[in-house]
């Protein structure tokens, strides 16, 4: 969804978000395998639940806005 949500944005600030996130994603990845400790859960859980959310609401949001202008 981040790739799409890349390609299709005309906004710079939307392309940086989508960006961040999918390098986010891969070391969210990475981190998952790599380190996964107790105490880590839940804190690795908001964040990328978070991101996640963001994510969605910035998709969302670029489709209204997309449906809106034509």
């Amino acid at each position: 969804m981040a790739a799409k949500l890349y390609a299709a944005s005309s906004e710079p600030w939307v392309k940086a978000d989508a960006a961040a996130i999918q390098a986010a994603m891969a070391i969210f990845i990475f981190h998952m395998f790599y380190t996964m400790g107790l105490i880590e859960v839940v804190t690795f859980e908001i964040v990328f639940m978070a991101v996640l959310g963001y994510l969605a609401w910035l998709y969302r949001r670029h489709m209204q806005l997309l449906h809106k202008s034509t």
